[in-house]
């Protein structure tokens, strides 16, 4: 398809006149009559607001072939989208496990276990993080822009779908704290109601990071504006959540299990990881 036709397309496609148009791109009616006819082509800058107007990349508005991106699924986004969340919400969540299980460990004096047990976790969950991490970059730098393929009835599935799994998570949260509240109603040490109750945590977790990135999938316009942001910024941010997790591990080792000698060591651990993901970040936009 020519420029002219994907034009057309597009507009009618948005329920939209030439008028309409024209007025939102500040121009004369004729002369959006005169691109849809092909007897004339818009500046740069017009070109510009139409692809954000319409929501889609520049290559494929003038050269391409609107119909099929607007349907199709092409860079293969839901699935590489599906993929990730599934492994970002599995680290998190299996750091949880960790303390978890360090907390259950401790209260049969196997602290030792439990602390090699905790850091093994959490550098698969570091590997995981980075990997991913960069794998996203990767797709993002390669595909500036992506058109919204889906359909407006799977976006209202998703919405049903987000509220419920929210909703587990919360309940998953309570179920938790009702465990430690009535552990001594059913004969458990104090050490396995709290483990019980970080397992579950670590479950609404996982629901909560995953439905949360599932959500920002269906978002593509949010997804194509933030291609723009420096990767100095995102990096940032990672380490940000990094050293927020570390401190978090080091109070509930401390609070709960008393261990605030062998959980300073989360500080350095988290040092190290912000480094490792600055620098792989780095390379990724170099």
């Amino acid at each position: 398809m020519m420029f002219s036709q994907n034009l057309q397309y597009l507009r009618i496609e948005k329920n939209m006149t030439q008028e309409q148009l024209a007025e939102k791109l500040e121009v004369s009616r004729q002369a959006v009559s005169k691109w849809e006819a092909g007897a004339a082509y818009p500046e740069m800058d017009k070109i510009i607001v139409m692809c954000r107007m319409f929501d889609i990349d520049m290559d494929t508005l003038v050269n391409g072939n609107v119909k099929k991106p607007l349907s199709e699924d092409d860079f293969g986004y839901d699935t590489f989208y599906n993929k990730c969340s599934r492994a970002i919400a599995f680290g998190v969540s299996l750091i949880i496990v960790g303390v978890a299980i360090l907390i259950g460990m401790g209260g049969e004096n196997h602290e030792k276990e439990g602390l090699l047990i905790l850091f093994l976790f959490i550098a698969i969950a570091v590997v995981t993080f980075v990997w991913f991490g960069i794998q996203m970059e990767n797709f993002e730098k390669k595909h500036r822009s992506v058109t919204d393929f889906y359909k407006e009835e799977e976006k209202e599935i998703f919405r049903k779908r987000f509220a419920l799994g929210i909703a587990a998570g919360v309940g998953l949260i309570l179920l938790g704290v009702i465990i430690v509240i009535a552990y001594s109603l059913i004969d458990i040490t104090p050490h396995f109601a709290v483990s019980g109750m970080m397992i579950c945590i670590a479950f609404a977790v996982y629901l909560f990071v995953y439905f949360g990135m599932q959500q920002q999938k269906y978002n593509i316009e949010e997804f194509n504006e933030k291609n723009i942001k420096e990767t100095s910024a995102k990096a940032e941010k990672y380490s940000s959540i990094i050293m927020l997790s570390a401190t978090a591990i080091f109070l509930l080792l401390g609070f709960l299990g008393g261990y605030w000698h062998p959980a300073w060591v989360v500080f350095p651990i988290g040092g190290i990881m912000c480094g490792i993901v600055s620098t792989a970040m780095q390379k990724t936009k170099e």
